[in-house]
């Protein structure tokens, strides 16, 4: 039987589903042989968020709030819907084992309220001076 790796697995339902994975490994369990990820898939590397964290600004904003999720995926161990700063939502699912987050898994640039994401988009960018112009298209309404 030939087993898949993560990393394919994840370019598969990338893919067909339109998403983007990311796995933050906070213990070292994505070291193994078929656990290992692409670096794309260990930050956010999206088509989206590299624009968004195009400036210095932006990229303080997205670090911010990456380490707020974070936390509260350590701290509260259950799985939560968010939005970002730049309007995209994300459901965040910490893997827990023997009570500790092993590694924090995000499914993201989803869009659940374009009219919502596009608002707090537009408010992002007047703060970081990322460009609202090639961002917008990126919102799927």
């Amino acid at each position: 039987m030939q087993v898949m790796s993560l990393n394919k697995f994840i370019s598969a339902l990338e893919k067909n589903l339109g998403i983007k994975i990311c796995i933050h490994d906070i213990s070292g369990i994505l070291k193994g042989e078929n656990l290992r990820i692409d670096y794309a898939n260990r930050i956010h590397m999206s088509e989206f968020c590299r624009c968004a964290k195009s400036t210095q600004k932006g990229l303080k904003l997205c670090l911010e709030c990456k380490k707020r999720s974070n936390r509260k995926a350590v701290e509260t161990q259950t799985a939560f819907w968010g939005m970002c700063s730049y309007g995209m939502s994300e459901l965040t699912y910490p893997v827990v084992v023997d009570y500790e987050v092993k590694c924090i898994i995000y499914l993201g640039n989803i869009i659940t309220d374009s009219d919502r994401s596009i608002k707090r988009l537009n408010a992002a960018c007047k703060v970081t001076k990322a460009s609202a112009d090639i961002l917008k298209p990126l919102i799927k309404k």
